[in-house]
């Protein structure tokens, strides 16, 4: 595990595209996970309000929270955390975020390796926490040290791939990605509460209370 979490707040170009190809590296989707647009709707309609209504005030905060305490890997507090986010979930974004979860943990074969990882997999199976693939993905960031803004767009990208492929199968790549960079201001927005933060001395502290944008 890092000494110390990697916070930075600007993204490395080549940082931000090592974290995307880690956080689908293996991963074959089933289906949808947190974001789950309808097919008949406005994709881009969508996007957005899930970005102000779910990711903001909700998704970035836990996974900044478990990111956090990955780093020291306090495996009872990871669990209490991830509980408190699953208790917030709906059922439809539950039954998403666990069988995306299988998938991520499927393609992660070489994470066995690590014996942090083994162990979190191992009280997901004995039933001691729901293995949310939020906090697999946080999990996984620590262990291949990548800065927590890279890590959370990673995951914001995550979400979206797997909502969007269906639903905006007419789009071009360039109008998908000018989509998906509306999530870059609500990681800067988690990432920038994280700091001030650590700056107040509130390193441990529940970064929640973020703030739609």
């Amino acid at each position: 595990m890092q000494d110390t979490p990697y916070i930075a707040e600007d993204f490395d170009g080549e940082e931000v595209l090592r974290a995307f190809e880690i956080a689908l590296l293996g991963v074959t989707p089933r289906g949808f996970s947190l974001f789950h647009p309808d097919p008949e709707g406005n994709p881009a309609a969508q996007w957005v309000r899930w970005l102000n209504e779910w990711f903001t005030p909700v998704i970035a905060p836990a996974f900044v929270k478990i990111y956090s305490l990955a780093n020291d890997f306090r495996i009872r507090e990871i669990e209490e955390a991830e509980k408190l986010f699953d208790e917030k979930l709906n059922r439809s974004s539950r039954e998403g975020s666990l069988q995306a979860a299988e998938s991520f943990l499927e393609g992660k074969t070489k994470m066995r390796h690590h014996p942090e990882w083994q162990r979190f997999v191992s009280r997901i199976s004995e039933g001691k926490t729901p293995g949310h693939v939020l906090t697999l993905a946080a999990l996984q960031s620590v262990l291949y040290h990548l800065p927590l803004a890279s890590a959370l767009l990673a995951y914001a990208r995550f979400e979206f791939q797997l909502g969007i492929r269906k639903t905006a199968a007419g789009r071009s790549d360039e109008e998908k990605e000018a989509l998906f960079l509306k999530a870059l201001p609500h990681v800067q927005v988690a990432v920038r509460l994280k700091i001030d933060h650590i700056s107040d001395g509130k390193n441990g502290d529940n970064p929640g209370g973020l703030r739609s944008i």
